[in-house]
């Protein structure tokens, strides 16, 4: 008789286990989600915008060029998938911490992103670099 609550015992604790290793995987992204700004500071975003400029071509006298990318989570079916201009203000923002002058879109892709808790992903690439004062 004292073998089946044992048994049970186990049996839940494993579950329990099972359970928030599952459920701990779709948590702490680090990517944003939606279409809303999420900055720490309207400052910075104001001053990234302002000093980021988006080129369609790269100039010639560019350097220290590199390649960034901004991930946005469409979470929610019935939300407002996230924007071009969403998307570029990322790249922005990215680009203005690391000290870079302007960027160049390369492309921005749609994939599906279930394992993320998400049911897309959007993935915006951009070429930036550094110009001459």
């Amino acid at each position: 008789m004292v073998f089946i609550p044992l048994m049970w015992s186990l049996i839940m604790k494993k579950f329990i286990l099972a359970a928030v290793i599952i459920l701990g995987g779709c948590s702490n992204a680090d990517y944003k989600t939606g279409t809303g700004v999420a900055y720490d500071s309207l400052a910075d975003l104001r001053a990234a915008n302002i000093a980021v400029k988006v080129f369609e071509e790269m100039p010639a006298n560019a350097f220290e060029v590199t390649t960034l990318t901004a991930d946005r989570c469409h979470r929610d079916w019935n939300d407002p998938a996230p924007t071009k201009g969403t998307l570029l203000t990322d790249l922005k923002i990215n680009a203005f911490g690391l000290g870079y002058d302007g960027i160049m879109l390369l492309n921005i892709e749609k994939n599906s992103a279930l394992m993320k808790n998400c049911w897309y992903m959007h993935t915006a690439t951009a070429t930036a670099f550094r110009l001459p004062n």
